[in-house]
């Protein structure tokens, strides 16, 4: 098995922003480990979508979503991860803190204008630390 840590600060302006957050290149089974996701601020009922699937056409906001693409939220000052004991605020439900992801899949955060973002002083919107442990 290898793995590969990744870690960062996605930073955000006013705009509804999309980002990659992982894409699964290397043609075998990967899984996901997160360890840490941290969420900036923003009005209360903010939050960050998350989509897990298909790369080439995500299905974004289509309710029921497909079997190639599906759903998770965090909401704004929302702290995750493997070794937190406890939720912090504006829980938003269940999290999967360990995914598993086909080849060519991806990971693709949807954050709306809500979250976090100053006109001219951007700022963080998402702290993350994962692990993907590819499949040998």
């Amino acid at each position: 098995m290898a793995a590969t840590v990744y870690n960062g600060t996605i930073v955000k302006d006013q705009t509804t922003q999309t980002v990659t957050l992982y894409t699964n290149s290397t043609s075998k089974n990967v899984r996901i480990v997160f360890n840490w996701l941290e969420s900036g601020s923003g009005s209360n009922a903010a939050s960050m979508e998350f989509y897990f699937g298909e790369t080439s056409s995500p299905n974004w906001n289509s309710t029921p979503y497909d079997d190639t693409t599906w759903f998770a939220a965090l909401g704004v000052t929302y702290s995750i991860g493997k070794y937190i004991s406890q939720p912090t605020n504006n829980s938003q439900g269940a999290f999967p803190l360990e995914v598993m992801m086909k080849p060519n899949h991806s990971i693709y955060v949807k954050m709306p204008s809500q979250v976090n973002g100053n006109s001219g002083t951007p700022s963080a919107a998402l702290r993350y630390n994962f692990v993907a442990i590819t499949e040998d």
